[in-house]
């Protein structure tokens, strides 16, 4: 009995749950036919999502669409600005995107500057942004993925840079890896020498066969000899057998190598293969450290060198005649952090760069950035045996020689910018 009674107070209460559902369902038709000259309310243009990390803190999701054809990504504590057609050009799905040759598939949509998602939406705990444009294509994104690959004045380096002077070198341990470790097949060693040239720009491999063919074996694990009007491998003394200052037993005071190239070379190979006689010490300057001083006392030269192009060559009694442009310095685009440092003034060429009013400013921005490189507190001296063989980041650290006495012979070679950061770039350090 008791049980009927419910079912029919159940049945009632249905019914009546439906006939308030048809009134105001009802109630809504009616109002949309009283508006129907207006424009349909759009739905909200922010979605927020705050989830619970695993350590307990609260992180939180958000976009928002502008009227002015961008969208504002909240994404923890970074937030990205991106305009709708760089988030329709990157799209990543199979058919914008060949993730076999990860490739763009350029021919399979078309971009214009009204493009505008028609809805978005936060997936996945609010890590996944889901676009719908208005053609119906859908794109999808790993919010960590747009922050990462988004404008940023924030340096994305993983390997920071240390910039030392000599008193900040000596306090950390020499980037010396040991050949058998970084000879073997984990890449741990490898991995580390890699680092060390981005953390400190040079570092030593040390144990290898004092012999050019064991040196050349050496450093082809890391990528190709770059082959330059020196050859592949090369070893010199001081017998002026080329046309350059290090076939001397000079002093050669701090500078970067190929500045007459366009592009200077990656990484400089030193392996000091037999000495008989004393000094001959090898010079290192941190050119990052020594142009981070120098943009900090004198901005407007910094930036004065990372603007104008200054010709470098290198002449070889009419035989070779190499010329380049480039700046002095150059900076990251967003993060403006140090890229390279162009600095010889053994292989400046005639200044012909410059109109006549800027060559004094030249001059005396230039004194002034070789006036820290110089600085004997930036000089770090290293003394290099037979079986250490070093490796300079040339993008990043000057080097130089003291003058000797004996017989030297220091074999070396280039290897290539690109080529080595795509080593280290395989190893995530970059």
């Amino acid at each position: 009995m008791f049980s009927t009674v419910a079912r029919k107070q159940n049945l009632h209460l249905v019914f009546f749950l439906k006939r308030l559902s048809a009134k105001w369902l009802f109630s809504q038709r009616v109002q949309g036919l009283q508006s129907s000259a207006k424009l349909t309310p759009k739905p909200p243009r922010t979605q927020l999502f705050t989830r619970q990390s695993r350590n307990q803190v609260r992180f939180a999701s958000s976009v928002s669409q502008k009227d002015d054809g961008y969208l504002v990504i909240q994404y923890g504590e970074r937030e990205v600005e991106l305009p709708y057609i760089w988030l329709r050009d990157h799209c990543r799905c199979e058919t914008c995107y060949n993730h076999t040759t990860c490739q763009k598939n350029v021919d399979n949509y078309t971009l214009s500057a009204d493009l505008s998602p028609k809805s978005t939406q936060l997936e996945m705990e609010g890590e996944r942004l889901k676009l719908e444009w208005s053609d119906g294509h859908l794109t999808h994104y790993d919010l960590a993925w747009l922050v990462e690959h988004s404008f940023s004045t924030v340096s994305k380096s993983k390997t920071p840079f240390y910039l030392w002077d000599k008193e900040a070198l000596q306090r950390e341990p020499l980037p010396i890896v040991p050949y058998d470790a970084y000879n073997d097949d984990s890449g741990k060693g490898m991995q580390k020498t890699l680092e060390n040239l981005l953390k400190y720009g040079f570092s030593v491999i040390d144990g290898v066969e004092a012999a050019i063919k064991d040196t050349q074996e050496a450093v082809e694990r890391i990528t190709f000899l770059q082959e330059s009007v020196f050859g592949r491998m090369w070893s010199f003394t001081s017998d002026l057998q080329r046309s350059d200052t290090a076939y001397t037993n000079l002093f050669l005071g701090a500078h970067t190598d190929t500045t007459y190239f366009n592009l200077p070379l990656g990484i400089q190979v030193f392996h000091c293969l037999w000495h008989d006689g004393k000094g001959g010490d090898t010079l290192l300057v941190d050119g990052f450290h020594a142009a981070e001083r120098f943009r900090r006392d004198h901005p407007e030269d910094f930036h004065f060198l990372t603007q104008v192009e200054i010709p470098h060559e290198y002449k070889e009694w009419n035989i070779n005649h190499f010329l380049s442009h480039g700046t002095i310095l150059r900076v990251h685009p967003g993060s403006d952090d140090m890229m390279l440092i162009r600095f010889n003034p053994y292989d400046m060429a005639p200044l012909d760069t410059l109109p006549p009013r800027d060559i004094p400013k030249f001059y005396a921005a230039y004194s002034r950035l070789a006036s820290y490189i110089k600085n004997p507190a930036n000089e770090f001296w290293l003394k290099l045996h037979p079986g250490m063989v070093l490796l300079v980041n040339n993008w990043r650290v000057l080097h130089g020689r003291a003058t000797f006495t004996g017989r030297r012979i220091v074999c070396g070679c280039y290897l290539p910018r690109d080529d080595w950061m795509n080593k280290a770039r395989v190893f995530n350090l970059v």
